[in-house]
């Protein structure tokens, strides 16, 4: 009896199982490899709310060169494929962004970088070269801002056809004040095109604002936030001010979103939240964090504990900005970052993360750190990196200071609920960009899928998972 019951409890629990892991997941199609042809990898995105694109690069073993094809799959899952071409090497593929129902390319070559369009409706390829290697990479949904000199030579790419590359220059009258030559080695491009999660710790951003590039310096040195304004065609021109007359700045962070400058600025016993038109300058807002009395907020979570307002101590949150302890593994680094809601209004973040190990999602292309993306680029690593450690003497502090560091990396930031009229409000909300976490889609399927070769894409309300297996792609649709 006991044996056709243990029987009967094993049935069930491998049919739940099964129906566990067959739960929201719809194939609707695959991308076969055809015979003779090898894969090497693909890279995947969204082309608009509905249509997915796979640029799927295989090898042809008969005369050894390279053949790409993208395959778009519907809202439906009807597929069509475009061949863009073959290649006696690799293709290295950098970036993308699209319009409309045109997905925008930019490869790199030898001594140049070419910029290819294929046509989903027309099902046609157009191109164009630039010469010289980029340095720097700036992507961004509709548009593709190319840096070939440390001194400025930018290409804005909207298509193949639609390409101005300019030499920054000064405008008349330029103001070279407070001016620093932006190092986009330090520079984190901000696509507010999607959901900010957290916000960039370093000293220059960028921004791409009506049809400019606008990039921000934090200069904390000098207590000045300096904007930065490149056009199209090279001009380059700045405005500055002094984000606080009351102090020394001790930490400084800044932010654009729909043409206004989000400023915290943090000083030995002040903290302000500044709100300024990016048009004149005016300051339209601005709200106090001291240690005594904390100010105005929605939310505060410290080492990944929400805080009330009876149980948040204000001296200790706002020091916890700055670093604690010689030898700390945790080095605090502020950030700001602004997210809108579907009504037009901004939730405003405001934390720490750790220096060390902090890395910025929104910095990048949808591709990049996605390993089918390291797959494809060759690139070049600089292998004489080390770390020396201490003898087994100091590693029992370090494991300690480590321990401590974790606490502190589960989290530490207030939120700041404003209205269209930057006034607080309390009411729920609605974020105009959901956040997309791969990783958690990554953990909920892996034990479903032998992930390889993946990308999960967020498109028309679901997720779209392509996935190598075998010999071929397999495309679905999954919650």
């Amino acid at each position: 009896m006991k044996t056709t019951y243990n029987y009967y409890f094993l049935c069930i629990l491998l049919f739940l199982s099964i129906t566990t892991n067959s739960f929201g997941q719809n194939k609707i199609g695959d991308i076969k490899i055809k015979e003779g042809e090898r894969n090497i990898t693909n890279l995947s995105g969204a082309l608009n709310d509905s249509v997915s694109f796979h640029l799927i690069i295989n090898k042809l073993n008969e005369n050894k060169t390279f053949k790409t094809s993208v395959v778009f799959f519907d809202f439906l899952g009807k597929s069509k494929t475009i061949l863009v071409g073959e290649s006696e090497k690799k293709p290295n593929y950098l970036t993308f962004h699209s319009n409309g129902n045109i997905i925008t390319l930019t490869k790199l070559l030898e001594e140049s970088v070419l910029i290819q369009d294929i046509d989903y409706q027309n099902d046609n390829v157009s191109s164009t070269e630039l010469n010289g290697i980029p340095i720097n990479i700036f992507s961004h949904k509709e548009i593709t801002i190319l840096n070939f000199s440390r001194s400025l030579d930018l290409a804005f790419i909207r298509s193949s056809k639609d390409v101005q590359r300019n030499k920054a220059r000064f405008s008349p009258g330029f103001n070279r004040r407070n001016f620093v030559n932006p190092d986009f080695n330090n520079t984190d491009f901000i696509d507010d095109t999607k959901f900010i999660v957290k916000g960039s710790i370093k000293r220059f951003k960028a921004f791409y604002q009506d049809d400019q590039l606008v990039i921000i310096n934090d200069f904390k040195e000098r207590g000045v936030v300096n904007i930065i304004f490149v056009s199209p065609d090279g001009i380059l021109s700045s405005k500055d001010f002094e984000v606080s007359t009351k102090g020394k700045v001790k930490k400084l962070s800044s932010f654009i979103k729909n043409n206004l400058l989000f400023s915290f600025c943090m000083q030995k016993d002040l903290s302000e939240l500044s709100i300024y038109d990016l048009n004149d300058l005016g300051k339209k807002k601005s709200f106090e964090y001291d240690l005594n009395d904390f100010g105005t907020f929605n939310k505060v979570v410290v080492n990944g504990n929400k805080k009330s307002m009876e149980t948040l101590n204000s001296k200790r949150f706002l020091r916890s900005f700055f670093p604690q302890s010689v030898g700390s593994a945790y080095n605090p680094e502020l950030y700001l970052s602004v997210n809108k809601t579907i009504e037009s209004g901004y939730i405003i973040e405001v934390g720490h993360v750790d220096k060390n190990t902090y890395n910025n999602p929104n910095s990048g292309n949808f591709w990049w750190g996605n390993p089918a993306f390291q797959e494809q680029l060759t690139i070049s690593r600089d292998k004489t990196q080390s770390a020396n450690l201490s003898a087994v003497a100091g590693m029992a502090q370090l494991f300690i200071f480590n321990a401590l560091a974790q606490n502190k990396r589960a989290g530490n930031y207030f939120e700041l609920y404003l209205d269209n009229d930057l006034s607080p409000f309390e009411e729920k909300f609605v974020y105009e960009y959901e956040e997309f976490d791969t990783e958690k889609y990554k953990n909920r399927y892996e034990g479903v899928f032998k992930l390889r070769r993946n990308f999960f894409i967020p498109i028309n309300g679901k997720v779209r998972l392509i996935n190598f297996e075998k010999n071929y792609y397999s495309i679905y649709d999954i919650d």
